[in-house]
């Protein structure tokens, strides 16, 4: 049976980031493949899996969310966005490039001169990033969307067309899209994915997405659970159709037509997970490293998933996981 971290590995988590003592409660955990980050509800970050001595996130101060992607396509780093309570965005790129797991070199976008058009925005009230760009929700209605230049030794940027996303109250990012869920919970795309991440069109009666690698999820009003429909179209050239047989739910990890009462939802791609409003969750797809174990949590306000974690934020401010202990 996969194993729960042990509540003394939380323990020690907790010591090491000055648990509810320094710094208040932990209020939320925002996680990817290769960086995890505490919010504390002063507003203050600690990052996961960097060494003691990091002091990437020491200027990051009244910060109310973070969103953090791998970078797949040039497998070379991490980019953390994080959005103030005053409606600012700072940004922090972290350099894997030797490919072993370790941060060879952490900028700070401000110092660096890096994703000058997202550092210079205000009213932000929303962001999101897939690990290339970063992308900013002003309380206008208006979508920024920034890339670091020394990502591909250039700043190109896709030609989206936001002139769909009006009335937009949150959004969130896959690999080469964005998704937005708009006041009247219907919800609007821009950009491509061969598994029909994009393909929302038709969703309504939405409270939450989250988009991540190729889909899209969604939780309904009457507390179901949706994903975006990869359709095979039959002038699909036959690589591609089989790409999307062979990938599209290919862990189990949209097998969830069965939940209710689903009032959240996180994904890392590979496994899905559910909080039910009494406080419990529920979680399917792959379950290698146990991150589908937490049919014993309750008292849950906020989860978080990637790879092979699942967080939980408890009412008091505590942390549990299921899946890799985090000292591996």
């Amino acid at each position: 049976m996969k194993k729960l971290v042990s509540l003394l590995i939380i323990a020690a988590i907790l010591f090491s980031f000055g648990g509810c003592n320094k710094g208040g409660k932990i209020v939320s955990v925002a996680t990817s493949d290769t960086l995890s980050f505490i919010i504390k509800s002063n507003g203050t970050v600690e990052p996961i899996g960097l060494g003691e001595n990091d002091t990437s996130t020491d200027g990051w101060k009244n910060i109310k969310k973070i969103a953090v992607a791998f970078n797949y396509i040039t497998y070379e780093g991490s980019v953390a966005a994080a959005l103030t309570n005053d409606g600012k965005v700072m940004v922090n790129y972290y350099d894997f490039s030797n490919n072993d797991g370790v941060v060879e070199n952490t900028y700070n976008a401000e110092e660096s001169g890096n994703f000058e058009k997202i550092l210079e925005c205000e009213n932000v009230i929303d962001i999101a990033t897939d690990g290339k760009y970063v992308y900013a929700l002003k309380d206008n209605g208006e979508i920024v969307l920034d890339v670091c230049s020394n990502m591909y030794n250039s700043n190109s940027l896709p030609e989206y067309d936001f002139s769909d996303f009006k009335d937009i109250k949150s959004i969130s990012a896959g690999d080469t899209f964005l998704v937005g869920l708009k006041n009247d919970g219907t919800v609007v795309s821009v950009g491509y994915s061969a598994l029909g991440g994009t393909n929302v069109s038709d969703w309504k009666d939405i409270t939450a997405i989250t988009s991540v690698n190729e889909y899209t999820i969604g939780v309904k009003s009457d507390g179901t659970v949706i994903a975006a429909k990869c359709i095979i179209n039959d002038d699909d050239h036959d690589m591609i159709k089989t790409y999307k047989q062979d990938y599209y739910n290919a862990e189990g990890e949209l097998d969830f037509e069965n939940w209710t009462d689903i009032k959240d939802i996180a994904s890392s791609g590979r496994h899905t997970v559910g909080l039910k409003s009494d406080g419990t969750v529920i979680a399917v797809g792959n379950n290698d490293d146990g991150q589908c174990d937490v049919s014993e949590w309750t008292d849950i306000i906020k989860i978080s998933a990637c790879r092979h974690n699942t967080y939980g934020i408890k009412s008091d401010g505590t942390i549990v996981v299921a899946g890799r202990d985090l000292e591996e």
